[in-house]
């Protein structure tokens, strides 16, 4: 599928479940409101498979906290054999050895973990909970199940941990992770905009100071971002506010867990609802639905 700004959909980003164990202070919940319903394993795979029908081939598991859901592993089971990639973000609070093995034997490729300090209270502040040991224990677990790469994402905060990101970088060069650097982000009518407007950080400055650093700088497909090669580590910036690069090289739609098809992550007025199409006896209204999603979209920033 191409859109009508000639980008062609090579993603899908696919909320699980609205339920954390976390209380992250800059958490947009992928902007889905309050809601009890979820879909059903056998109708996330039904979405995914229409997906891969249309060309499709990447998927990302998030939440909420994806790790939540029981059923988790059979998803994964069922979708992997569609999809060239299938990763997952995680807070890995709850991330055992024995739970890794089976996402990687479920084909699971890889594992994104939140992680935004090193510091325990900095940890709390932000998480709402002292859950740094946890965290690092599942990302030990993570590395343990054979999956590689791992990468950190740290949501930058202006006055919380914004001076760790030297910290972070040494943690996972020694630890061969990847680190990436994330704006804080938020629509411009979202609920988190006077947040926004408190703890920013222009991600432009540190950006330019990694490319001179660099040994090496490699610019990817996906919305333009550029990873860092430095002394042998390795950081990737996701800078998407005020930046027309990064969306016009936006190739993802996204599905809340409540059953959305979203064509931007920063829009929540163009949704498109799939309940009735699930329970239609043919995919047809789907592959409608899939095609109306990519002719919706538009750069957020242009």
């Amino acid at each position: 599928m191409i859109d009508r700004w000639g980008r062609e959909i090579t993603g899908i980003r696919f909320s699980l479940t609205q339920k954390c164990n976390l209380n992250c202070i800059y958490c947009h919940k992928e902007g889905e409101n309050t809601s009890t319903h979820e879909l059903t394993a056998k109708e996330i795979e039904r979405v995914a498979l229409v997906g891969a029908k249309l060309g499709i081939k990447k998927i990302k598991f998030t939440g909420g906290e994806p790790l939540l859901r029981r059923d988790l592993k059979e998803i994964i089971g069922a979708i992997s054999p569609y999809y060239e990639d299938v990763s997952l973000t995680t807070n890995a609070t709850i991330l055992t050895k024995e739970m890794a093995e089976d996402l990687k034997d479920a084909g699971l490729s890889r594992i994104n973990v939140s992680l935004d300090t090193l510091n325990e209270e900095d940890c709390e502040k932000i998480t709402g909970r002292n859950c740094l040991k946890d965290v690092l224990k599942g990302i030990e677990s993570a590395g343990d199940a054979g999956f590689y790469p791992i990468k950190l994402n740290m949501v930058l905060m202006k006055g919380i941990n914004e001076k760790e990101i030297e910290p972070m970088f040494k943690f996972a060069k020694e630890n061969g992770l990847i680190l990436q650097l994330i704006e804080l982000h938020t629509s411009k009518e979202g609920s988190l905009k006077d947040f926004y407007r408190t703890y920013h950080t222009d991600l432009t400055q540190i950006e330019e100071r990694l490319r001179q650093k660099s040994s090496k700088v490699v610019e990817r497909s996906m919305q333009n971002r550029c990873k860092y090669f430095i002394n042998g580590g390795e950081i990737e910036v996701v800078r998407p506010m005020h930046n027309t690069q990064f969306c016009s090289n936006c190739k993802r739609i996204r599905v809340t867990s409540q059953g959305e098809l979203k064509p931007c992550l920063l829009r929540n007025d163009n949704h498109l609802d799939l309940k009735h199409a699930l329970n239609a006896p043919d995919e047809e209204e789907l592959i409608s639905l899939f095609k109306e999603c990519c002719l919706r979209r538009e750069p957020y920033w242009r």
